[in-house]
Order: structure tokens, then sequence, then C-alpha cells
């Protein structure tokens, strides 16, 4: 029989509800109760969590026989892939790359209809794709409401409900259904392709995994957020430019211009009637009589550069170039990149200056602790000849420690003189 209110704890659950079922305050304590369960599973959770993804975590926990050390090694020794594992963050990271590569080479083949020049690339980054289905489906274990799950039954079901739809789009090849049904609608079977871009989306955590492995290892991240971000802005230039110049290949076919293409081998008289056939019209033309393409329309990197040089300026909004739209459709597709360019600039900026500014964070802390202790002794009234005194020291602690400080150990730095004067 439970007497006390902490004699309660040990009853199972329907002596428990027995104990208070007369109690006035029987709905607050099961409140409390309630409150006091999620908030452990909350704390559980955020623990795992440091533990499965902060290696730092693993170091500063304790000898070998405490809980939590145990916790680890059990996690560490069991045959599953665990999230936050060494193995599971180089894989993600593979797979982070290869989704890269999705994202520039499947627009630039759309654009420039050049899909058939890496189909064995295409077909090993499938097969990566289904090891990793397998992967997930199977070996990968998760964190639940704090807790490691390594039950394969709960594996397959939790894949199956969060991940095997998107995979499975991303994965089926309805490019070839479409092109196998619909061969003379090429425009289809090509967009279809870029189902398989959104894999992308699913793998941006995997940088922040990444960086926050870096940082447990003390390196610095501020270059590394740079190119983070710079990269984002390429890439979404990139995809501009193969719309732009998708826009003036969709005008004409080379089916249309057949028959100016003679028999013999001497192309350098036919070239320029099918360039003039091809492009006419469009800013590709306008590049031809420019001079900044060859007479016979130039290559394909001769027109990727040609694109990308006038997609990048007008993203950031810097300048439009010597790329000129000609045709109504490029030019409302210029005005679109330039109301999407005004957010980029302004990202740009933004980001920029935030990151430059923790590439001295050291320093920034140390001038605004300085700039506390000088309101401190501004408030307080303190002598001038004590602001000197204080000033110098600080320039010491500067030159000599870097400002390598803790906010609550600022003072304490102080010689014992001053912390008396100051204080």
């Amino acid at each position: 029989k439970a007497c006390t209110y902490c004699e309660c704890f040990s009853l199972n659950r329907d002596d428990f509800q027995d104990a208070i079922a007369c109690s006035p305050f029987a709905e607050h304590v099961k409140v409390d109760l309630g409150n006091l369960v999620m908030q452990a599973k909350l704390r559980n959770h955020r623990a795992f969590q440091n533990f499965l993804t902060r290696p730092k975590c693993r170091h500063i926990t304790g000898t070998s026989d405490t809980p939590e050390r145990q916790a680890i090694a059990k996690l560490e020794s069991a045959a599953l892939i665990r999230p936050g594992s060494t193995f599971l963050l180089a894989w993600n990271s593979f797979l982070l790359c290869v989704c890269v590569y999705n994202a520039w080479m499947i627009p630039f083949r759309i654009a420039f209809d050049t899909s058939n020049e890496s189909a064995a690339i295409d077909f090993a980054f499938e097969l990566i794709f289904l090891v990793d289905m397998m992967l997930h489906h199977r070996f990968v274990s998760y964190v639940q409401d704090g807790q490691l799950v390594d039950d394969p039954k709960k594996i397959k079901r939790n894949y199956v409900a969060s991940r095997l739809k998107l995979d499975l789009i991303s994965i089926l090849p309805f490019d070839f259904v479409a092109y196998m049904l619909f061969p003379e609608l090429p425009i289809v079977w090509e967009l279809l392709r870029m189902l398989k871009m959104i894999r992308l989306g699913r793998h941006f955590g995997t940088l922040e995994t990444v960086f926050a492995f870096l940082l447990d290892h003390h390196i610095s991240l501020a270059g590394l957020r740079l190119v983070e971000f710079l990269s984002g802005v390429v890439l979404i230039a990139h995809w501009a430019a193969c719309g732009f110049f998708l826009l003036a290949r969709q005008k004409s076919s080379r089916a249309e211009c057949s028959d100016i293409v003679a028999n013999d081998e001497n192309a350098s008289e036919w070239a320029p009637a099918l360039a003039e056939c091809l492009w006419e019209g469009t800013w590709i033309d306008k590049q031809i009589h420019d001079g900044k393409l060859p007479i016979d329309g130039g290559e394909t990197w001769q027109h990727y550069i040609r694109s990308f040089n006038w997609a990048l300026p007008t993203l950031v909004v810097v300048v439009i170039g010597d790329v000129i739209p000609t045709t109504s459709p490029e030019t409302l597709y210029a005005f679109l990149l330039m109301a999407i360019g005004v957010t980029v600039n302004a990202a740009i900026v933004g980001n920029v200056a935030n990151i430059v500014a923790n590439l001295e964070t050291d320093s920034s802390d140390f001038a605004l602790k300085v700039d506390e202790i000088r309101n401190y002794m501004h408030k307080h009234h303190l002598s001038y000849d004590l602001h000197a005194r204080v000033d110098e020291f600080t320039r010491y602690l500067w030159t000599v420690h870097s400002g390598s400080t803790k906010e609550d150990e600022f003072i304490l730095r102080l010689p014992y003189s001053l912390q008396t004067d100051v204080i």
C-alpha cells in the first residue's frame, strides 16, 4: 500500500489510478505527470541526437562504467548502421555529390540535347540509388522519441511510410517509358528526367551534418559557408542558362531545315545556311551576326558559354551584357529571371556580409566584451585614469591571447588591483 506521494511512483499503472482516484487533485497530478513524461522524452531525444551526431559528446560523458557510456558502447557495437555514424555520413555525402551532378547535368542535357553521351554514368548512378534504398529499407536504424530503433520490421515500416514514394519517383524510368510511347514528342520525355532531381532536396540536410562534424573537429566553417552559398548561386545561373538556350532551340527543329543539308562532306558551304534556318530571329542569330559566334552557329560549349554569360549577370542584377533576348518568350524569360535576381542579389549581400563577419568571430566577441566593460565603467562614473588602465590591459590581452576569453570570466582576467578598482 502506498502511504506517501513518493511511494506512488513504485506502483504500476492500475494501482496508481486506484491510489489517486479519490484525491481532489487527481486530474492535476495526471496532467503534471504527463508533462513530466513529455519533457523527459524530449530531453532523452536531444541527448541521443547529440550522442549520435556529435562525436565530441562521446569524449566528455564520463567513464566507461556510466550508463551514458554503456549506451554509447551499445550503439557503436550494433550491427545496423546507426544515424550519425561515420559510414552513413560518408555515404550520404557521396549521394549528395551524385545529386548535385544530376542537378547540373539533367538540365544541360535537356537544353543542349546531349542525352546519349553519358548513359553509362546514369546507369551506374541508378544502381547506387538502388543500393541506398536497400540500405535504408533494412540496415539504417533511426531515432524515435529519444530511443534508437533497430528492429528490422520497424525500420522497414518507417522507410515505406517516409521515403519509399519519393525514392520510387526519382528512380523509375519514366523518361524511357515516355520515349517508347511518344517518340515524336522529345520534350515530354526530356522533362520527365527532371523527376530524378527530387533527391537533391532530401540531401540538403547532409551538408549541415557535415558542417556539424567539421565544427566538432575545430574546423572553421566561414569559408565553407561562402563556397556553399556561391555554389548555389552558380547552380541557379546554370539552370537559367539552360532554359535560355532551350527557348532558342525550341523555336525551330533540325527536321524543318533538313533540306538544306547536302549529302557531300563539305559542310562549310551549307552550314551557314543551316545555322540561319535553325536560329533565325533568336538571340543566337544576333550573336552570329555580331561575331560572337561562328557563322555556322558554333558548337555546344560555345552555346553554353554565351548562355551562361547572359544568365549569371542577369541573375545578380549587375548588367545585361552583350547577349540580348530578341523574341517575346526570351524577353519574358529575362524579366522573370531579373525578378528572381532581385531576391538572389539581396541574399548575396546579406549572406556574404554575415559570412565575412563570422570570419573574425574571435575579434568581434572580444570587442563586444570590451564594450561591455567600458559601458560598466561609464555607468558607474569611474575615473578616466582607470579607463586608460583597463584599455591598456585589454590591448595586452588581445595581443598575447588573441582575445580568447569567456564572457563570465572577462573581469576575472583583469589584475586583482584593477578588479578591486572596477568592482
